[in-house]
């Protein structure tokens, strides 16, 4: 931890003295939140390279006993259940990559599985190949679609394994999971296409800066690097919409593109999660405070939820 004292006091001392005191209420709100946050006994779910933490499934389907894991798209402003705001954001992109009967999708970044069984039912996949780097997760959504023709790894996903690269896909789809992505999301983006077939398309659920970091004010550098270390996200990929769409044609992929849904995504989650907690007071915490970074975030102008398709 000591490595980050460092960007905390070089952006202190760069405020005015209205801003040292926002801040220092900041510091001190974190501090706070820290230190219950490493008091309060939790089961522990491990966590990988590049930052990516496996979540206790039970905490945000408390309600509806399934095993989505996602932000979320909400309609009611948070007062639909967490399953069917995840159904709505695979839905989403299903739609939006326009999964059919005919295509073979490779999915990586699945969760437990949820989302698996979702291409087969809401879209009539052909089949699915499937990458996670948690063999947790890969082994409860094997249970989910011992049904359907799907074959999952673990693996990473800036990585494939030998066994999907020789394949080829008609979608290759991300839900929710690109941003943990390490060593960068671009590395992804080249996997992906090197696997997809002459017309495939790629399908990403992500998150994006609003606008080019080194542009904001110290205070909002200071509030993204509190974000990505308290969700472990990589810095390296939270980039712009523009630097984003830059990546995926340098690659040579075409026809990019782009909804913001931000606005669907980040409010109502923080909205769920709050009403959430007043039903089921053993929500532990971490869970809360990410609620409201996203509504934060958002409400600054920090961050953005887009859905993306790009054509190989």
């Amino acid at each position: 931890m000591a490595i980050y004292h460092y960007w905390w006091l070089a952006a202190y001392m760069g405020l005015s003295a209205v801003s040292q005191g926002v801040m220092g209420v900041l510091i001190a709100a974190i501090g706070i939140v820290s230190g219950m946050l490493l008091s309060r006994p939790q089961k522990t779910y491990r966590q990988y390279i590049g930052g990516y933490e496996e979540l206790d499934p039970v905490v945000l389907n408390m309600q509806c006993r399934t095993d989505w894991l996602n932000l979320g798209v909400w309609t009611r402003n948070g007062e639909e259940s967490y399953s069917d705001a995840c159904k709505s954001m695979a839905q989403m992109l299903g739609r939006a990559v326009k999964l059919s009967p005919t295509d073979t999708v490779l999915d990586t970044g699945f969760g437990r599985g949820e989302q698996c069984k979702f291409w087969f039912e809401e879209f009539g996949i052909r089949s699915l190949a499937g990458i996670n780097i948690s063999p947790e997760e890969v082994s409860a959504a094997k249970v989910k679609v011992s049904n359907y023709p799907a074959k999952l790894v673990v693996a990473s996903a800036t990585c494939f394994p030998p066994s999907i690269r020789s394949e080829r896909y008609s979608k290759v789809v991300s839900l929710d999971s690109a941003y943990h992505y390490s060593p960068s999301r671009e590395a992804f983006f080249r996997e992906a296409f090197g696997v997809l077939e002459a017309g495939g398309s790629l399908g990403l659920a992500d998150i994006v800066a609003v606008s080019d970091t080194r542009s904001w004010s110290p205070f909002s550098r200071l509030l993204l690097k509190f974000v990505c270390f308290a969700s472990t996200l990589p810095m390296e990929n939270l980039v712009t919409i523009d630097h984003y769409e830059n990546q995926l044609r340098n690659i040579g992929f075409k026809e990019v593109s782009v909804q913001s849904i931000g606005s669907s995504v980040f409010p109502g989650f923080a909205a769920f999660v709050d009403s959430h907690r007043k039903r089921f007071p053993a929500v532990p915490l971490k869970y809360r405070v990410a609620a409201w970074l996203c509504s934060l975030v958002f409400e600054r102008k920090i961050l953005d939820y887009k859905i993306v398709v790009a054509k190989k």
